[in-house]
């Protein structure tokens, strides 16, 4: 098995795992930008998921410098005499890449480090002036975020292949990164509830659980219409730089998967998620959010591996699979390390922020730390 291999399925795994962090990340700044209460539940796991960017930075620089060549046609010398790629040279280069990289995470570290400490100051102050400037600051931030993102995929993601390119590619990792979010953290609230685990069983009611339900429900439409749009727009323009990324994905080794996906990854979470009941028992919403978790992780091997079918290589489900379960597993076990030890060190909720009356009175001065 080539290096090659070895360094694009990392490649996959830390796209994943930076997405969830991702993830966390936009919905840090819904949270302040909203006055719902569904989203207080998850905010320190929004904030913990958002304070793994440095490691995951950190691991990305690796991945650039050293399986760079394996991955991105553009650094190949082979690759000079292409016109698309001397189209791009000025924006596709490896040390102005590297550049923009350090300024997202530094944009991103920045802006989730103030909110976060916004509320720690909160926490002890009981000023709730500090919301207000959480709310004026996290909704501007949060728009520049999907600038940022779209610009940061254009490099990570959709440069794999330098001669495909979509303008609403980065809306849908956008879409993927929240429903990921989304369903981790409601996993870990669900599973709460069912062991007994205080205070995020108390707090894991039913009005609670049937909002979290369908924002997972709405960000699972949005995936659906992202992607048939991108599908529609590409096949009816039929045009050969842009026809190639589904080319590679619905031949005859990707497009089994292509098809699971249709009906595993709207279909069923949809029509589950429709269903009030679902969304009423911790049981049935624990499962149907880690089945969503669970196509997220198959929809991004989907989207991610077929852009390695480069000359001398075949990228098919099963070349990347092993390399890509090892890497998954090695690169998931990091961030899970870091996230519950950041998550371990704060209280488990805030602890004057009012809209946790809207879910349960009491449970204002009742959140001393008690982790699941």
């Amino acid at each position: 098995m080539s290096p090659g291999i070895w360094w694009q399925s990392a490649m996959f795994a830390w796209i994943f795992w930076a997405g969830l962090t991702l993830g966390c990340v936009a919905l840090l700044y819904l949270h302040h930008s909203i006055r719902a209460a569904w989203s207080v539940a998850f905010l320190r796991f929004f904030e913990a998921g958002s304070r793994t960017l440095i490691p995951m930075g950190i691991l990305l620089l690796v991945l650039l410098v050293a399986g760079g060549p394996y991955m991105y046609p553009w650094l190949e010398a082979a690759y000079a005499k292409n016109h698309f790629v001397q189209n791009r040279i000025a924006w596709m280069n490896l040390p102005w890449v590297i550049g923009r990289t350090i300024v997202y995470f530094v944009f991103w570290v920045i802006t989730t480090e103030w909110l976060t400490a916004s509320g720690r100051r909160e926490d002890r102050s009981g000023d709730f002036n500090e919301s207000e400037r959480r709310a004026s600051f996290g909704a501007p931030v949060g728009v520049i975020h999907v600038i940022v993102l779209t610009t940061a995929i254009t490099d990570w993601v959709m440069s794999l292949d330098p001669s495909w390119y979509s303008t609403i590619f980065g809306a849908w990792f956008l879409v993927c990164q929240c429903l990921t979010a989304l369903s981790f953290c409601t996993m870990i609230m669900t599973w709460s509830r069912m062991n007994g685990r205080e205070p995020y069983a108390r707090l894991t009611t039913k009005p609670m659980m049937r909002d979290w339900g369908n924002m997972m429900l709405g960000f699972t439409m949005m995936w659906a219409y992202f992607s048939l749009s991108q599908f529609l727009i590409i096949w009816s323009g039929n045009l050969s730089q842009e026809t190639g990324y589904y080319a590679s994905r619905l031949n005859h080794d990707w497009n089994g998967i292509g098809t699971f996906l249709v009906f595993f990854s709207f279909f069923a979470p949809f029509l589950a998620l429709l269903y009030n009941h679902t969304k009423r028992s911790p049981v049935t919403l624990f499962w149907t959010s880690a089945w969503i978790f669970f196509i997220r992780i198959v929809d991004m091997y989907w989207t991610i591996i077929p852009f390695f079918n480069r000359t001398g290589e075949h990228a098919t489900p099963f070349t990347h699979l092993l390399p890509s379960l090892v890497t998954f597993v090695v690169i998931g076990a990091i961030w899970l390390v870091i996230f519950r030890l950041i998550w371990s060190r704060s209280t488990p909720l805030p602890l004057h922020d009012q809209r946790l009356a809207a879910a349960d009175p009491n449970m204002i001065g009742a959140v001393e730390p008690t982790h699941a």
